[in-house]
């Protein structure tokens, strides 16, 4: 007889082990640094040589992402308590719209910063956008369930 199938049989929960993070820490870190060494804010309002066009296009593209992103984490995920596995089966165009509209946001901002950074313009975004999600990514989740995910010490009980 198996030994979940013996009802004398009790399953104890474990504690999953703590994530590290500490691959986020220094993307946030480098990100931060490429932030303040490259002056990516004064140049973006004070700079005349900035495309006004494609500036517009990148900040209302990174609007429908960052909508689209606040919308599953804060209605799916707070107000309804579902997980990231719950918001594509209740939102199935969510998450290619958010890519679709990010990645577009993404160009635009390249040729919007072309003219001042140059060739170093996609590694500067491309480090401010990793620096963006890692710190998304350490942010509070949703409240955890109560159930135990796994139970893997088996224990039998003696008369």
């Amino acid at each position: 007889m198996d030994r979940l199938d013996n009802p004398t049989t009790t399953m104890h929960a474990t504690k999953p082990k703590p994530v590290r993070k500490w691959d986020n820490i220094l993307w946030i870190i480098l990100s931060v640094i490429t932030l303040y060494y490259s002056d990516v804010i004064s140049v973006v309002i004070y700079n005349t040589d900035i495309s006004g066009v494609f500036f517009c296009l990148a900040i209302a593209f990174g609007a429908m992402a960052l909508t689209v992103c606040i919308h599953c984490l804060f209605w799916g995920g707070i107000v309804r308590g579902m997980d990231c596995d719950g918001w594509e089966k209740l939102y199935p165009l969510g998450v290619p719209i958010a890519t679709g509209t990010a990645v577009a946001s993404a160009i635009c901002w390249n040729f919007t910063l072309w003219s001042v950074y140059g060739i170093k313009t996609p590694i500067i975004i491309f480090i401010l956008t990793m620096g963006f999600f890692m710190l998304l990514s350490i942010l509070p989740s949703t409240p955890k369930k109560e159930e135990p995910r796994f139970y893997t010490k088996i224990q039998h009980k003696r008369d």
